[in-house]
C-alpha cells in the first residue's frame, strides 16, 4: 500500500496539500499573536485596577515582544 501511495499523489495535489498546510499554519500564527496582544491589554488594565497586582517574567517578555510595557507591580 505504501509503495502505491506516491504514484497516487500527483505533483499538483502535493502542492495543494503543502499550500493548505502552510496557509493553515500562517492563520494560526496570526490568531495566536492577536491573542497575546489581547492578554497584554488585559494585564495592563488589571495592573491599573488592583494595587496588589504583579506580573511574572514571562508575562513581561510576552508584552515586550508586542511593544507593550507591562509593569512589575506589587513587591512583597
Amino acid at each position: 500500500m505504501v509503495a502505491i501511495l506516491p504514484k497516487m499523489i500527483k505533483p499538483l495535489q502535493a502542492a495543494a496539500i503543502v499550500g493548505a498546510i502552510v496557509f493553515f499554519t500562517w492563520i494560526l500564527s496570526i490568531g495566536w499573536s492577536k491573542n497575546e496582544v489581547v492578554e497584554c491589554h488585559k494585564w495592563l488594565a488589571e495592573s491599573r485596577e488592583f494595587s496588589l497586582w504583579y506580573s511574572t517574567n514571562w508575562q513581561r517578555e510576552q508584552c515586550k515582544a508586542h511593544g507593550l510595557e507591562l509593569p512589575e507591580g506589587y513587591k512583597p
